[in-house]
């Protein structure tokens, strides 16, 4: 009986292998990887009824790690209090050095020019 195929699964906390039968599909393979593991948000880039052979070599790495998605909508105090402290600042017009907003000069000891602008703040397109 020729050995079966193992691919190596990259989890959220772990690397695991998992055992690949021959004639097993992309969905199979999907399934299997999503009841392992519990993340069922990832898809593999190959169609559903496709051979897992013809597109896998033998202790290939799939990554099975949820889709990340970015915002600010649950920050934490400390975090919101740090970036209100990263955007208001004055910026030197000439060294492009962060300045606190009570300053009257740069604080470059090369610069100390007194030419400072507020940092512009990004606006959101629709």
């Amino acid at each position: 009986k020729p050995p079966q195929m193992q691919v190596l699964v990259k989890l959220p906390q772990r690397y695991t292998v998992l055992d690949v039968g021959e004639g097993m599909t992309v969905a199979a393979l999907q399934t299997a990887i999503g009841a392992m593991s519990g993340v069922s948000s990832f898809v593999l880039p190959y169609a559903p009824e496709t051979i897992v052979s013809s597109v896998y070599s033998s202790m290939a790495t799939i990554s099975a790690l949820p889709a990340m998605v970015g915002g600010g909508k649950n920050m934490t105090e400390a975090g919101k209090a740090l970036a209100v402290k990263d955007i208001t600042c004055l910026i030197c017009r000439n060294c492009y050095a962060k300045n606190p907003l009570g300053a009257e000069h740069c604080r470059k000891k090369r610069c100390r020019r007194s030419n400072l602008r507020p940092k512009k703040i990004a606006t959101k397109r629709k």
